[in-house]
């Protein structure tokens, strides 16, 4: 992701947060959107970072949705185009981004829209079907 995307996707998150709070899900949540620690623990409500621990995990978390963006999309998006999809991984995880909650070999609609080239009112149709925690 750009710098002014990661700021962006930050922002999004509510900033960086220092102790876990509930996210709209209801998931423990801690920084900008992380609900696990490095190590893959869950965070837990009473938990807390600095803000150096905020920014290095959300750091590392970004990377590991840009590497999944990079392997399942094309290799021609712009800038802001990749940096709202990794956004969108971020948001709705792995297997939300790669398969859309469908079985093995499923392709979720997003990403083979975007792969397909289809017009940017199907890729928005797409992006906003990830609205909601629900």
């Amino acid at each position: 992701m750009s710098a002014a995307g990661r700021d962006w996707l930050a922002s999004l998150e509510g900033g960086y947060r220092l102790e876990a709070y509930p996210d709209t899900a209801g998931t423990p949540t801690l920084g900008a959107g992380n609900t696990r620690w490095l190590d893959g623990r869950r965070v837990r409500l009473g938990e807390s970072w600095t803000l150096q621990q905020a920014q290095m995990s959300f750091g590392i978390t970004v990377a590991s949705y840009e590497d999944l963006v990079d392997a399942g999309c094309r290799d021609d998006l712009t800038q802001i185009e990749f940096d709202a999809l990794v956004a969108c991984a971020f948001n709705i995880g792995p297997e939300g981004f790669m398969r859309g909650g469908r079985g093995p070999g499923g392709s979720s609609t997003l990403r083979r829209y975007v792969n397909e080239r289809r017009s940017s009112a199907r890729v928005r149709a797409a992006f906003l079907g990830w609205r909601y925690a629900d």
